[in-house]
Order: C-alpha cells, then structure tokens, then sequence
C-alpha cells in the first residue's frame, strides 16, 4: 500500500475557473473551413500548490476556395505561483506538443536532443505565447471541396508556420543560459521564439483517426537546424 511508505505524501489540489468561449467553425475534412474559435479563461488553483492560471485561444478561418487561410494565437501562463517548483508536483508548460508546433516531439525531437541541438529544458517554462498559420489545401476526398474526388481517403495538403516562445523568472526572452545536452556537454542557449515551417499532409482514416506525417525545418538558438520529420496522431487541425 502506497501509504504505507514513510516517504508518503498527500497531495491535494483544487480549481475553480470561469471561461468564455465561441464557436462558429465550418469543419472540412481534417480542420475547420471557415469562421472562427476562442476560448479566453481565468482560474486559481489552489491546495499544497497555488497559481492563477490565464488562457487566450483565438483562431480565425478564412476559406477561399479551394483553399482555407488558418491562423491561432494562444497564450497561456501560470502566475502567481506558490510551491510550485519547491514540491515538484506540477509539470512546466511543454511548447513541444504537436498540438502547439511542429517538429519538438516524438522522434522528430529525438533526432535534434541526440545531436546535442537542444533538450526538452528549452521549451519549458511558467509561460507560453504560440502563433500558428496554415494553409489547408483539401487534396482528395469529397469532390465539392478536394482536388481528387475520393471519398474512401480525405486528406488535406498544407503549408505551416509556427512561432513560439517560453519564458518563465529564471528564463526571460533573450536571456542567455546553460543548456546541459544527453551526452554531459553544454552549450551556451538563447531564449529566442522558436520557429518551424515545413508541410504535413492530414489523413482522415474513416473517420476514426487522424494522421499527419510532416517535414519541417526548425529555426532556434539563432540559426536554421536541420530538417525533421515525423507524424502526429489523433490530432485534427486546430
């Protein structure tokens, strides 16, 4: 029994939050057509650790046919915290999810952490600010809306730019600090937005799953990287 350990410790935490959200999005195949989404939220935790969390989520969908232009801005911040990084309980914000930008996650990540370009302590932080542009072309599926008519495979073609940046008090934006790689070695690292661009390709399987294999050529640490690639699952377009 876990409480039978005299290292054993509760850990108790509570939210309340009150949030306003709109939603007038047309879907396509993968991602939404046109209209609009927000969602802008405030809350406090509260219990061995304590924070004010604060969430902006705007997206905007313009469809010119056949193509959609899509673009999101989100920030979101813990403020305010108390024990938060004395407990160790709480996880950082991670820039790196595939639903915030392309190319930190998976093995696409694992093949800039090997290299020694950059570890997951880069895109971690208190706060988060991520900027997102697409342009979604529907490539095959139904014929009123894709180049191919063939509707046993939806997919859509698109072209990607995402820009973020994390920060927390010991890491401002443009702060230099010591980024320690796998392999023990250190480089001098700069807190500037992160950028990827690159094309991906979502595939909607039945409508029970959505892939998106990708390519995407990451700029940070002022220089160009390498180009990545992977795949994401389950995730449609934003």
């Amino acid at each position: 029994n876990i409480k039978d350990n005299p290292n054993y410790q509760p850990f108790n935490l509570n939210n309340l939050y009150v949030a306003l959200v709109g939603d007038n999005a047309t879907f396509g195949q993968t991602s939404p057509l046109n209209g609009y989404r927000y969602r802008i939220q405030a809350g406090r935790y509260f219990g061995q650790i304590s924070y004010t969390e604060v969430l902006v989520d705007a997206r905007k969908y313009i469809y010119l046919k056949p193509f959609t232009l899509a673009g999101r801005f989100e920030y979101q911040g813990r403020l305010n915290a108390s024990n938060i990084d004395k407990l160790n309980y709480i996880n950082p914000l991670y820039l790196g999810f595939p639903w915030n930008m392309h190319g930190f996650y998976g093995n696409a990540f694992f093949k800039q952490q090997y290299a020694g370009q950059i570890t997951q302590t880069a895109l971690t932080g208190d706060q988060m600010a991520v900027a997102n542009f697409e342009i979604r072309l529907p490539f095959s599926g139904a014929k009123k809306l894709a180049l191919i008519d063939f509707n046993f495979l939806p997919t859509d073609l698109n072209f990607f730019l995402d820009m973020g940046t994390v920060w927390s008090p010991e890491k401002k934006i443009g702060q230099y600090y010591t980024l320690e790689a796998i392999d023990s070695s250190t480089n001098q690292f700069k807190n500037d937005p992160f950028v990827t661009t690159g094309l991906s390709l979502r595939i909607n399987l039945m409508g029970y799953l959505i892939l998106e294999p990708y390519f995407a050529l990451p700029f940070y640490n002022g220089q160009k990287q390498s180009t990545v690639s992977g795949i994401n699952f389950m995730i449609p377009g934003w």
